[in-house]
């Protein structure tokens, strides 16, 4: 850009501004104007103004690094649910791996069946849809893997909704677990674990993995949150209950984050009278250190 025009002597603010109106699409022709815009597009300064007005979720944040605006604006981490299909919006199956579907399998139900009606601060988190999961006379256990490296997360808040059926006795079961390892090595020790666990799952107690599914590598888990199993008798409270739990002060080499659960009924009717799950989410909170 010629020097001796008006829009060279711009300072960075005002152009930082101006430029976050341009659409993201043609970005990369304003980075090849000058120097000057190249500099200003790659400022974590531009980047924050981009974040502030599309509306990205960042009230939580008190203090990021910097250079980190610039994945803020592109992911949005801190301000979106990282459990995908967390309330059976795209199937039972999709984005979940399914350890164990006995009995006539999870399904999706798109009202409440069995159950008092979802509350409506509930309702607020599901966001555009109503459904939910719904266990069967056997196991349905489900485990769901998130890459905090593709994700770009530090900290943790995790939510889940459950219910039992008011007619049918259920049991349903939760664990969290932080890793240090990336994704693709803990699924490989998941899937280990599997193959030598699934042989009798029917009248099992609980059947989220237990403490030794590590194959002896101490380091792999930096922590877990455990709730349950938590048995509904039958002709009891059928109202939807949330369940939190937050993981503070995590050490250092956070990579992945295993999330799972599982239910049944107790009285092997057929059909899915086993206990409902809906709206499980994972939030990321940054607080000043």
């Amino acid at each position: 850009m010629d020097k001796s025009s008006p829009i060279s002597g711009i300072p960075d603010e005002l152009l930082a501004h101006i430029l976050s109106f341009v659409p993201d699409s043609d970005l990369s022709a304003c980075v090849r104007v000058c120097k000057h815009w190249c500099k200003v597009i790659q400022l974590p300064s531009f980047w924050k103004i981009k974040c502030l007005k599309c509306g990205r979720d960042i009230k939580e944040l008190v203090t990021i690094p910097s250079r980190e605006w610039r994945m803020v604006y592109f992911k949005n981490p801190y301000g979106r649910n990282l459990v995908k299909n967390s309330c059976g919006e795209k199937g039972a199956t999709d984005h979940w791996r399914l350890i164990l579907n006995r009995g006539n399998g999870i399904i999706v139900e798109n009202i409440d069946i069995g159950c008092k009606p979802k509350p409506v601060e509930m309702l607020a988190e599901m966001g555009d849809t109503t459904k939910n999961f719904a266990t069967s006379y056997g196991w349905s256990r489900r485990i769901q893997i998130i890459d905090l490296i593709a994700e770009g997360c530090s900290k943790y808040i995790l939510d889940e909704m459950y219910a039992a059926r008011a007619d049918c006795a259920s049991v349903w079961e939760m664990r969290v677990t932080l890793c240090r390892e990336k994704a693709h090595k803990v699924e490989r020790y998941l899937d280990e674990y599997a193959q030598r666990f699934n042989r009798d799952s029917w009248n099992a107690h609980s059947v989220l993995m237990p403490d030794d599914w590590k194959h002896g590598d101490s380091d792999l888990v930096i922590e877990s949150y455990n709730y349950g199993p938590q048995e509904t008798p039958q002709w009891s409270n059928s109202d939807w209950t949330k369940v939190s739990h937050t993981f503070q002060g995590c050490s250092p080499g956070l990579r992945t984050i295993i999330f799972e659960d599982a239910s049944k009924d107790m009285q092997f009717w057929a059909g899915h009278y086993g206990g409902k799950m809906s709206a499980a989410s994972v939030f990321v909170r940054v607080k000043k250190s």
